[in-house]
């Protein structure tokens, strides 16, 4: 390489430093965005350097000149972007032409290739220029100076080829290097300005998350006892800037009296070195006279001979912290609920709430001074420990997160011996200060629940025993009439196996003609229309033949109230079906009999009239025919017990008891066949309820009622046209009468009531509340009599009701009457 060539080119690298210069005070310029049309200035700066650039060129043919104008180009797209660079493209083109020569294709050429390049470079790369390498750097020159070699082909070909021999090996050595060397510089520039740029952000976050905090800040010359504060210090204790003078008395004289002494004590501590870290929470006086709570840390600062220059620290106000712990501690000592803390290192309470003695009987204090195992029972206290350990490494392992909850049933020593079981609620967390992990809880009284629970899988038990042995068959099924379940009481009755009940459905095993009826009630069942319904029909048994039952089905929902599956209780009533046969053809007969007495009669009474017989013979033929009427009536009577299974025995038990009231009562021997006849068919207007709502297991709807309360009525239309039973109509019509008139049919009230009925209203009561029912018990008799005491003068006579007790309360006849 000659002489004059490496001059040349130290010369323009020289004038390439320059660019850094310029560099810094446009970077300036862009950080605080000023740029605009500080863009063309800057272009005309860069082409105001390739022209110096090309005015001390080294020249290797006449018309053919070299210069550093590719390297400033290249950076140019690269650093300052397209409109500088295209600006300082057009001014050294312009001068390059203007030079002329047999080099001008090649120069203009080399100006436009490297400058492009640059350009697309900085907009392909996805990084910030702040991150270039110097390997990137030297790659970028090393292709745009390959470029530059490649536009030698522009001149003549032996021409391209001695410059080719002549400029490769400087081009590709030292250009290369020297863009390197100049981006670097570049990007260094960068960097730093990216680092003040973050340090700005990073100071302006800090100032705003301060002033947010309401964080104060002070220092403290421990030489002189001068103070300097804050603003928002100052503001802390509601003065402002200038207010307060800066001397360490200023601050103590507003330090509570209390507080004063732990306050310095630390500070001196802090000072002799035993303690690097100031930190006191103390009561500072506010300009307003009221004391706010002040948390202060701060460091202390020696020199170079180990004297104790200054502290330098914050103030942080806690006083809405300690207001909200005072109320978080007055809340946690008055809910039933006992609120704890444990360390999990110590397995010791760090904070109980009061309330565990009204759940343990142990107070706060003696709980504290107990490890956990003492909090639980023997059983539960090494497995309770175990679990806290792996929780609280879960935790620190990062396995849950942080806020993650935890539900845990515990049995819990109460100090009066017994125990209690609570359900704990607990969550870890990692205390700052301690740099422990450390657990949250709080433990309920679930005592109640627990009953309920072992009430519940009692009721289960029962239930399951119930399914198990009862007679009456038990089915369980889904919303579609599918079987579920079925007991042994089913299956017996009806002749299948469990499997083969489970795979059929309600329409497989209903007769035909109850299919449809059954189905309908079922779909209303599970649309919520109903909430049970009862009906007789007849099942398919699994040899052909079918079985009549009354069928009760009702809904079992779940806790929220969704439907679950529906029990049905399928009672075989094949026998009572054939003995309902039989009384109909029994009462065909007696029919048919009173029907041949009443003929019987008209025949006495005219053969007395023709054949005048004697009063003795009259007499017996008249007791036979009275014997055939009584006769008929039981056989009603009969006819509804057997229909109404529940009350069987209840009309032939309160005839004699109605009939013995109404002697005490006087009533003449001649009406109490009446009321012996009007007592036994008290309920015969019963015959003329549907069994869907006599039979009815649940509590009847309003429009059930309604039907049930007409059989008063009913019984009128019966017996009424029976002139030998009219005169024992008062019962049965009127025993639902109420002395205030409140009762039903007609609403009578007081001595509108017929005798008869008002005595019967009172035996019928006494024997249903006195008599077991399936669904029922019977009343002991005291609460019987308090009973009927108490419907004294609403619901039944008081005169009557007084003699009636002089019978159930004497010494005679009660204990038989009551047997």
């Amino acid at each position: 390489m000659p002489n004059s060539m490496l001059l040349g080119l130290v010369s323009n690298i020289a004038i390439l430093l320059t660019i850094a210069l310029l560099f810094d005070t446009a970077a300036l310029r862009w950080r605080t965005g000023q740029m605009g049309k500080g863009q063309v200035v800057v272009g005309l700066v860069l082409g105001g350097i390739g022209i110096v650039l090309m005015l001390t060129p080294w020249i290797l043919l006449p018309g053919l000149i070299f210069d550093t104008r590719s390297v400033l180009m290249g950076i140019s797209g690269l650093f300052f972007g397209t409109v500088p660079t295209v600006i300082a493209m057009v001014m050294t083109v312009a001068l390059r032409i203007y030079q002329g020569g047999s080099g001008t294709m090649m120069g203009v050429s080399v100006i436009v290739s490297v400058g492009v390049i640059g350009i697309l470079w900085r907009h392909i790369r996805k990084r910030p220029l702040s991150e270039m390498t110097w390997q990137e750097l030297y790659l970028f020159g090393l292709v745009q100076h390959i470029v530059m070699l490649l536009c030698a082909f522009t001149l003549p070909w032996d021409t391209a080829l001695q410059v080719l021999q002549n400029l490769t090996i400087p081009v590709l050595v030292i250009y290369p290097i020297g863009t390197a060397l100049l981006g670097l510089l570049l990007t260094n520039r960068l960097r730093r300005e990216r680092i003040i740029e973050d340090l700005q952000k990073s100071e302006e976050r800090l100032r705003l998350a301060v002033n947010a905090a309401n964080i104060g800040f002070f220092e403290r010359e421990l030489q002189t006892n001068r103070e300097h504060y804050s603003a928002e210090w100052m503001n802390q204790i509601g003065y402002a800037v200038n207010e307060l003078s800066n001397d360490i008395h200023e601050w103590q004289s507003r330090v509570h009296p209390d507080d004063l002494e732990l306050v310095t004590e630390r500070l001196i501590k802090c000072i002799e070195g035993h303690n690097p870290l100031y930190e006191a929470e103390y009561r500072l006086l506010h300009k307003d006279g009221n004391y706010r709570w002040i948390l202060a840390r701060g460091l202390v600062h020696f020199d170079a001979q180990g004297r104790a220059e200054r502290l330098i620290g914050c103030h942080i106000d806690l006083t809405q912290q300690k207001e909200n712990e005072q109320r978080y501690r007055v809340l946690t000592e008055s809910i039933q609920d006992v609120v704890w803390i444990l360390d999990t290192e110590t397995m010791y309470f760090r904070y109980v709430s009061p309330s565990v003695e009204r759940l343990r009987g142990y107070s706060a204090e003696e709980v504290m001074a107990k490890p956990i195992d003492d909090a639980v029972t023997a059983e539960m206290g090494p497995y309770l420990k175990e679990l806290i350990i792996r929780q609280a490494a879960d935790l620190l392992s990062g396995k849950v997160p942080r806020d993650k909850f935890y539900v845990n049933e515990v049995e819990q020593p109460c100090k009066d011996g017994s125990s209690v079981w609570t359900e704990v609620v607990t969550m870890y967390y990692l205390n700052e200060e301690t740099k422990r992990v450390e657990v949250r809880g709080v433990s309920r009284n679930i005592k109640q629940r627990k009953e309920a629970e072992k009430t519940l899988r009692e009721s289960e038990e029962k239930f399951r025993q119930i399914f198990e042995t009862s007679a009456v068959g038990i089915s369980l099924h889904t919303e579609d009439g599918k079987f579920i379940s079925g007991n042994p009481a089913t299956l017996s009755m009806l002749g299948y196996t469990l499997e083969e009940y489970c795979n059929l459905t309600i329409q497989d095993v209903s007769h035909p003609e109850d299919g449809k009826q059954d189905m309908q009630f079922f779909q209303e069942l599970w649309q919520g229309k109903r909430s049970a319904y009862t009906m007789e029909k007849r099942n398919h048994h699994k040899d052909g033949h079918y079985v009549w039952g009354q069928l009760t089905c009702t809904m079992v929902s779940d806790m929220d109230g969704h439907p679950k599956y529906t029990i049905g209780m399928f009672a075989d009533i094949s026998e009572r079906k054939k003995a309902e046969k039989e009384v109909e053809t029994t009462q065909i007969e007696l029919k048919h009999l009173l029907d041949e007495a009443d003929r019987s009669r008209q025949a006495l009474l005219s053969l007395v009239e023709d054949l005048k017989f004697s009063e003795e013979a009259l007499t017996r033929l008249t007791g036979d025919l009275m014997v055939a009427y009584d006769s008929t009536l039981e056989g009603w009577s009969k006819a509804l017990e057997l229909r109404e299974r529940e009350t069987a025995g209840h009309s032939k038990s309160v005839v004699q008891l109605t009939l013995d009231l109404s002697r005490r009562l006087g009533i003449d021997s001649d009406e109490l066949v009446h009321i012996q006849r009007g007592a036994l068919l008290h309920d015969i207007g019963k015959m003329g309820i549907p069994d869907s709502i006599l039979l009815k297991p649940g509590p009847l709807t309003d429009d059930e009622w309604i039907t049930m309360r007409r059989h008063p009525t009913y019984a009128y239309g019966l017996l009424s046209k029976i002139p030998y039973l009219e005169p024992s109509l008062d019962i049965p019509y009127c025993h639902h009468e109420r002395w205030d008139g409140s009762g039903y049919p007609r609403g009578l009230r007081g001595l509108d009531i017929p005798v008869a009925a008002r005595i019967f209203a009172i035996v019928d009561v006494w024997d249903a509340l006195s008599s077991n029912r399936p669904y029922r018990p019977a009343w002991p008799k005291n609460e019987v009599i308090q009973y009927l005491i108490g419907q004294s003068d609403r619901q039944f006579d008081p005169g009557i009701l007084e003699k009636f007790l002089e019978i159930v309360d004497g010494e005679g006849d009660k204990d038989q009457l009551w047997k």
